[in-house]
């Protein structure tokens, strides 16, 4: 078996993938993992890579709601978070990550609050590395490092929902802070917003927002998650916007006891930190995330240069934190794999896969056209528009769905919390603009973010023909892939 290097790796912000053929990777992977077969559920993940605007938190979140309510059937997604937005980086660290930071600690609390609300809806929250930094070349001592750090970010300030005896949420705690049409006022729809933005916080919890970036600061008890966004070179020197969300209410008091203090910081006594989280004590039990995505994809394995040995640096490491997955290969494997190296039985590779043949996977920086001076995909006219996109998409979902009585479990796609826009002009930053229906509405037209919510949508309504009179895959799971894996297990048991 040759060594296999970095899968997939990121260059000037656009994807650039080197694929195997799924002949040649389907033999390699086989004689150091295991396939699964049997048949079964079948689901679409829709994932993100990314944490750092709150316009892509709160849009996806409605986007699953509305879905939810239309469908009578829940719609979840997974969120690959960064740490670099989720804590206060030294000057060190500020000068290794790639993919922005946060700029306050009240913008870290308010993430963290987004966070703890979509977990509350079902979500799960998965890891994306600390600063997103290229773990190519990492042993496992390297891995193991950066995982127990972000362990212990995500760990120590993102917990199980709480509830009242009434089964009302405890926190995050949203609350108006302005009325009429001003800033901060609930809202229900845009109108009603002199800005003409409504955000849709919580199921019946909107309200008035406006853009924010560098140039554009929001007022006081408002954050902005792209707080050090501004026009970039990098995005076809457009102005990259975010929105100011209301900072939610603390302290946080629940049952006489405080849970969260003023500044929003939890409380370090009410925190459960046995192992199996049982002390009835502390309400605050701890998220534990179950899977990874390496940055840039890259995630060795193959002999060791010196022993000649079978090593798999990530999964041993995941093996060791307690982890149930990674979904870091791309044009490789085809399906599930079973991860039996370096003592991580259990563990499961979820691939991404192409959507159609040509495209190493269904990602985003696959399809975007890269700025002048970068690397990335290509076609002879430029970006590959969103309506390709859109219909390459369900292409794969139609045709992972016929396969899943031959094992295929899943198809994911995958969308960044990224600007990356396209209209016939090439490639825009696109102020997300509002919520309307199921789309998610821009200035420059069509988007990659509207195709991955249509493909979403269309996907949760049983992948119904153009005149809407079959239901092509009416039994398709729209899930995360925490929820993945009883599938997955269960698969595992029977052969």
């Amino acid at each position: 078996m040759k060594a296999l290097a970095v899968l997939a790796m990121v260059a000037g912000g656009a994807l650039a993938v080197a694929c195997a053929s799924e002949t040649a990777g389907d033999a390699e992977a086989a004689s150091d993992s295991e396939a699964v077969t049997g048949t079964g559920p079948m689901m679409l993940v829709g994932s993100f890579d990314g944490s750092q605007g709150f316009s892509f938190w709160t849009r996806s979140l409605a986007l699953a709601r509305a879905l939810g309510s239309e469908t009578r059937r829940p719609v979840h997604f997974t969120y690959f978070v960064n740490g670099a937005h989720l804590k206060m980086l030294t000057a060190a660290e500020a000068s290794r990550t790639e993919c922005g930071a946060a700029s306050s600690l009240p913008e870290v609390r308010t993430r963290f609050a987004l966070m703890q609300q979509a977990v509350a809806e079902g979500h799960e929250i998965a890891n994306h590395s600390t600063l997103h930094e290229s773990g190519g070349s990492w042993w496992d001592g390297q891995w193991l490092a950066d995982i127990t750090a972000m362990d212990a970010v995500v760990g120590g300030n993102l917990f199980e929902p709480v509830r009242d005896d009434h089964g009302a949420l405890v926190f995050p705690k949203w609350v108006a802070r302005g009325s009429g049409d001003q800033l901060g006022a609930a809202c229900t729809k845009d109108s009603d917003c002199e800005s003409g933005l409504c955000l849709e916080l919580a199921k019946d919890r909107a309200f008035c927002s406006r853009e924010c970036n560098a140039k554009s600061a929001c007022p006081s008890s408002f954050t902005c998650g792209g707080a050090g966004w501004e026009s970039s070179f990098r995005w076809g020197n457009a102005e990259i916007k975010d929105v100011c969300v209301p900072e939610p209410e603390y302290p946080v008091v629940h049952e006489g006891r405080e849970l969260f203090d003023a500044d929003g910081a939890p409380n370090p006594d009410a925190i459960d930190r046995t192992p199996d989280r049982s002390d009835a004590e502390k309400p605050l039990k701890p998220y534990k995330m179950v899977g990874l995505r390496a940055p840039y994809l890259a995630m060795p394995f193959g002999p060791h240069p010196r022993t000649g040995t079978f090593v798999a640096p990530l999964w041993s490491a995941l093996g060791k934190r307690g982890y149930r997955y990674s979904s870091s290969q791309g044009g490789l494997l085809d399906r599930e794999q079973l991860a039996n190296a370096g003592g991580s039985r259990g563990l499961w590779e979820l691939p991404l896969v192409p959507a159609v043949a040509g495209r190493p996977m269904a990602a985003d920086g696959v399809y975007r056209k890269p700025p002048p001076g970068s690397w990335g995909p290509l076609t002879p006219s430029g970006s590959i528009s969103a309506a390709t996109m859109r219909a390459d998409y369900r292409a794969g979902v139609l045709a992972r769905y016929r396969k899943r009585a031959k094992g295929t479990r899943h198809f994911g796609i995958v969308e960044h919390f990224s600007p990356w826009e396209t209209d016939d002009l090439g490639l825009y930053a696109c102020a997300p603009h509002g919520f309307d229906g199921l789309r998610w509405q821009t200035r420059c037209g069509d988007s990659y973010h509207n195709a991955f919510a249509d493909t979403i949508a269309w996907a949760a309504r049983g992948c119904p023909t153009d005149d809407g009179a079959t239901k092509q895959c009416p039994d398709l799971v729209v899930g995360s892939y925490a929820e993945l894996m009883p599938i997955l297990d269960a698969d595992a048991r029977t052969r």
